[in-house]
């Protein structure tokens, strides 16, 4: 028997519509987009550092990989299932919009939104 896919919190993921397929791949798929990142950010500091890369802004460079790689991670990853409807929206959910899944960013929301 496969090992049960859970969410980042380690909670087994449902087995409800496409959210198990949802956490199993999108997660190896943004870690291989972000190592992709990785790499292009290294090549653009190697590149900056010889000649003829004096005009690359690395600071810049950096900012933009810093803000798509938390984007990725925070905003776009599949980070837990959502704790309003168990990842079983029967219609449309407010706080997952009917995805059945919160991302990180969302996740820490609704815990503030919770606690407040």
């Amino acid at each position: 028997m496969p090992a049960p896919v859970k969410d980042m919190l380690g909670n087994v993921v449902p087995d409800v519509g496409e959210l198990r397929e949802a956490f199993r791949c999108a997660t190896p798929d943004i870690e291989a987009i972000n190592e992709t990142i990785a790499s292009f950010h290294r090549e653009v500091t190697r590149v900056a550092s010889r000649p003829g890369g004096q005009k690359i802004d690395r600071k810049h460079v950096h900012s933009l990989v810093w803000n798509l790689r938390h984007h990725l991670m925070l905003d776009a990853r599949p980070y837990a299932v959502c704790p309003v409807c168990s990842g079983d929206p029967a219609g449309e959910c407010a706080a997952c919009g009917g995805r059945g899944w919160l991302s990180a960013r969302q996740y820490q929301q609704y815990l503030r939104d919770v606690a407040g």
